[in-house]
């Protein structure tokens, strides 16, 4: 697991377990949590987007490969047409 999902879990874990007067005498550790916890957060979403950009580049390229292919089968039977 990555260190921003610990993070994460780990402050949601922690809001989770808060007793009611943990919640009202401690709560400027928590918020000091969830700072950290929307770092991570922020950061998760970054690498989601820099994986969707890759992705997306990556099926491009797989349909120009599959596109080549369709084309380069074609010749190929036109060619052994000629030759037939």
């Amino acid at each position: 697991m990555s260190y921003q999902l610990q993070t994460i879990k780990a402050f949601l874990d922690k809001v989770k377990n808060l007793s009611f007067w943990e919640r009202i005498f401690q709560w400027g550790g928590v918020r000091k949590d969830l700072v950290d916890a929307a770092a991570a957060l922020g950061s998760l979403q970054n690498e989601l987007s820099v994986s969707e950009q890759s992705l997306a580049s990556h099926h491009l390229q797989l349909t120009v490969a599959l596109e080549t292919k369709r084309n380069l089968d074609g010749q190929l039977l036109q060619l052994s047409s000629e030759l037939s």
